[in-house]
Formats: C-alpha cells, structure tokens, sequence
C-alpha cells in the first residue's frame, strides 16, 4: 500500500531535486509551482567558493528574497564561513556599508527575515526563501549519515537552491546532476568573477 504525501513547500524543481538525494525517495505528491532549477557549482579553489557564495547572497537580495541561508555542515564550520564572508563583504563594498550578516546559534530564535549562515543541524524546521549550501563536497557529504544532513539542508529552500564546492563533489549529487525531466545539466563550472551591485549593498 502507497502512503502518498502532499508537498507544497518547495518549487516543483527543488523538490524533484532533493528527492534525487535520497537512497530510497519518499512517495510525494509535488505541488506544481515551476521555479528556477537548482544549481550545482564548482569553485576554482575555497578562496574563489567564498568569493561565488557572497555574489550569490548579494544576488538573491537584488531578487527580492527575504530571507538567504548559507547552511554548512557543522557549527564550527558555519562559525568560520560567517568570519570569511564578513570580512570578505568588508572588502568589496566600497561604500562603507557591510552586508548584514547573522551566525545562527542553539540559543538563537530564528526570526525568518536576512542573511543567515548556521549549521544544517539548525536548519531542520525552517525554511528559506533562498538557501546556499557551503561545500557541498565528498569530504564533508560521503557516508550515509551525511546523505541525510545534504538533504536537510537542500530541502529548506523554498524558491532558490544552489550548492558550492571546490575539489570533488558529494556522491550523493550524481543522481542531481541533471533535470530529470528537459535532461539540462545542473552544474556550472566556476562563472565569471563581477563586482557587487552597490545598490544592493545599500539595500541591506
């Protein structure tokens, strides 16, 4: 017997995505709202990742989105991606005017607006309009347990998904790697370099 469960969370694509994730996918019953597909992209090295990932936060802010999630593997992590991107914000914006940034904490509330950067193990329960997962590579997503916490964190985006790494990529994206239906591939390599809007720094 079929237990079938409606989703009406995500995009159409974002769910068909993270389903491809998953050793065994759940019988869902995906709500037809078509949005951008999910991107996989790969970096030149972690210093250019750092670079990619802060262009994405300042893109999805420039899209209207009201809440941007950089979401890594584990607390320590997340504690030293939100140092990089700070600093790194600090020295694009020529304005003055820093990017507003939260490290998301155990003792936080979630508040369901801006950019936040937490560990996938904070993110079960929440969701995002837009959401960037940090090195999303086969040194940090490999084993089984790991395939779960890649799930987690794909599957609290809303409108937006993409996934950055450098090296080689999980394992567990090959069955994501292309849209199921067109057949398009999902992975970029490492776009153009440009500089941050500043009418979106301002913004924000």
């Amino acid at each position: 017997m079929l237990n079938l469960t409606n989703s009406y969370r995500s995009s159409y694509e974002i769910n068909v995505f993270t389903q491809g994730i998953l050793a065994h996918p759940l019988d869902c019953i995906f709500f037809e709202r078509h949005e951008k597909e999910p991107e996989i992209i790969e970096a030149a090295d972690p210093e250019r990742l750092n670079t990619l990932v802060l262009q994405a936060v300042y893109r999805f802010l420039g899209e209207g989105f009201a809440s941007v999630a950089v979401i890594c593997k584990t607390g320590r992590a997340a504690a030293g991606v939100f140092a990089r991107l700070l600093a790194l914000s600090k020295l694009q914006d020529q304005s003055g005017t820093v990017l507003s940034l939260r490290l998301l904490e155990p003792q936080d509330e979630y508040c369901g607006r801006g950019v936040m950067v937490l560990p996938t193990y904070l993110a079960k329960g929440l969701e995002f309009d837009a959401v960037i997962v940090y090195e999303a590579d086969k040194e940090n997503y490999s084993c089984e347990p790991d395939r779960n916490l890649l799930y987690i964190a794909c599957s609290r985006a809303l409108h937006r998904l993409e996934l950055y790494y450098s090296g080689e990529r999980s394992p567990f994206l090959h069955d994501c790697i292309t849209d199921p239906v067109l057949g398009n591939p999902r992975l970029q390599n490492d776009p153009p370099e440009f500089p941050p809007d500043e009418s979106i720094a301002h913004r924000h």
